[in-house]
């Protein structure tokens, strides 16, 4: 997983927000909450004891939170609506809020009045009601710098408008997000300056109400380490389906200029548009670089659309790599299970004569099974050049017709076992390579 060092004593930091915060405020009998209890208490505004009548003053009030001074304010039941004060929740490092429930403590946000996660913070047990009308907002908004450590547990997220539920400008060092539900008619949950960042049992909720931009689960970008484990990523589940003639569907997307790796373990992702509109898009995964790999491991995708000319995929991609393992798909309203080339999962034959293996020349290596099928003729296909190959990297060539047609294998400007090129000539016939040391190199 590559993670960077300390990365461990920071999990176990989030661990301590999400578990040990409301411990604090209740240990009375312990010699550091008598000496000074780190918990500070929001009353509901009209309650009998209200010593902050808003999160931002309970903040205002604690001038020493550290590492080992952390403070929990705890949010009592009650709706309490940003635009009054005119002031978003602007946390501190090791300062966390958490609500009484997500059913009972409610804040109303909009466009910059919303939550700005801090490092070394948690927000849990609340729902935030987020209006915008502005782009690149958010209910849950990450600044531009880097961000150590974050958890958001236990919380809903209604977006109105193309908001996003949380979106992080700079780079996350490690973020959490635990058991959060996010409806919304933008996007769940946008990770723009890339990190290390796990989603766990989350259901991000993509409904309509919006046109003329897309709708999307999670989004990565730049160098990024994203897991999503369990949980469900799409439209549906109970809400109206997304009719937009213009906006995409996309339950996972990375962006052209990210790098590292997508994950996903167990997801459940339904994605549709019952937009008529020929020219809609709609995907369960979408990689647009050509630097990123999603890897979808024993998952469902189903894709669908109304218009039997839109394009509906499971996994598509723009120039990167997807593949899926031990997964489980189904098609509504056309025959496309995958778009070419993108899954590990190839097939080529006569009309694909003279063609390099996954794309052109600058294009992305692409290997996995192949199938090659020379029932109509011979042809000859080009290995990706080195440039575009992955050390590692494996194909498998099959031939899957019973006649003697040779399918020719160039290697361009390397070599396979130290020869330009390779036949096969055999039915059914099998090639194993894989590249490494800038050669390709026969294995099976």
């Amino acid at each position: 997983m590559n993670d960077k060092p300390g990365i461990t004593n920071r999990r176990a930091f989030l661990n301590s927000l999400a578990a040990g915060g409301l411990a604090l405020s209740l240990s009375a009998s312990s010699n550091l909450a008598q000496a000074a209890p780190l918990a500070v208490q929001l009353r509901h505004v009209g309650g009998p004891d209200r010593p902050y009548q808003t999160v931002q003053a309970a903040l205002d009030s604690i001038s020493d939170a550290s590492r080992d001074r952390p403070y929990l304010i705890l949010v009592d039941p009650g709706c309490y609506d940003l635009s009054e004060n005119r002031r978003p929740v602007v946390l501190r490092p090791y300062i966390s809020v958490a609500g009484t429930n997500r059913q009972s403590t409610i804040f109303r946000t909009s466009d910059d009045l919303n939550f700005r996660i801090a490092s070394y913070t948690s927000v849990s047990n609340l729902t935030i009601q987020h209006r915008c009308s502005m782009g690149g907002s958010a209910a849950l908004f990450g600044s531009t710098g880097t961000l150590n450590s974050f958890l958001v547990d236990s919380v809903d997220v209604t977006v109105e408008g193309t908001a996003s539920g949380f979106r992080s400008l700079g780079y996350v060092d490690l973020g959490e997000f635990r058991n959060v539900a996010i409806v919304t008619e933008g996007t769940g949950i946008e990770i723009a300056g890339g990190g290390h960042v796990y989603i766990h049992d989350c259901n991000i909720h993509l409904i309509s109400g919006q046109t003329g931009g897309d709708h999307i689960g999670v989004v990565g970008a730049n160098y990024c380490r994203i897991f999503v484990f369990g949980g469900k990523l799409g439209t549906g589940y109970g809400y109206p389906d997304i009719a937009d003639p213009t906006g995409s569907v996309i339950g996972c997307l990375a962006r052209p200029n990210a790098t590292g790796r997508i994950h996903l373990f167990g997801v459940w992702s339904i994605c549709r548009n019952m937009s008529k509109d020929p020219g809609i898009s709609v995907n369960c995964v979408r990689n647009e670089s050509r630097e990123l790999r999603i890897r979808v491991f024993d998952s469902y995708l189903q894709s669908e659309a109304s218009s039997l000319a839109a394009t509906r995929t499971l996994c598509s991609v723009g120039g990167g790599k997807i593949e899926v393992y031990g997964t489980r798909y189904a098609m509504c309203g056309s025959e496309m299970i995958f778009s070419a080339n993108q899954i590990g999962l190839q097939r080529y034959d006569a009309s694909a004569n003279g063609t390099t293996i996954g794309g052109n020349n600058s294009g992305p290596t692409n290997g996995g099974l192949i199938l090659l099928d020379a029932s109509q003729g011979p042809f000859t296909l080009y290995l990706p050049n080195p440039s575009n190959s992955i050390p590692t990297e494996q194909f498998i060539f099959k031939k899957v017709d019973r006649t003697a047609n040779a399918v020719t294998l160039s290697a361009g400007r390397t070599t396979i076992d130290g020869s330009r090129l390779y036949r096969l000539t055999a039915p059914f016939q099998r090639l194993h390579v894989r590249f490494a040391d800038s050669a390709y190199y026969v294995v099976g």
